[in-house]
């Protein structure tokens, strides 16, 4: 989310025209999103190993169908997407 809100700032700041004589050049702002979101997609990486490995086999909760689906979709869907997004707005900048 706070990549998104960063990104969503530079581009309106780059339609207001505060970045004129930088046409070319990547904003501070954009180089922030990016060192953001690398750091989010490592931490969930981390998350996922540490759940899964860790958290999930000393569990006592009752483990049914909904438990399960829940589970998945917190500890498992989040990584994917942030693959899918690193894959498709993979952008690489001059840092």
């Amino acid at each position: 989310m706070l990549t998104f809100l960063t990104l969503l700032l530079d581009n309106i700041l780059h339609i207001q025209g505060f970045y004129q004589d930088s046409k070319n050049e990547d904003s501070h702002l954009s180089r922030a999103a990016h060192i953001l979101f690398e750091t989010a997609f490592s931490l969930e990486f981390a998350i996922v190993l540490m759940f899964w490995f860790a958290v999930y086999p000393t569990s006592t909760d009752e483990k049914t169908s909904f438990y399960y689906t829940t589970n998945v979709l917190v500890h498992g869907i989040c990584l994917t997407l942030l693959w899918i997004e690193n894959i498709f707005n993979f952008i690489e900048l001059d840092i």
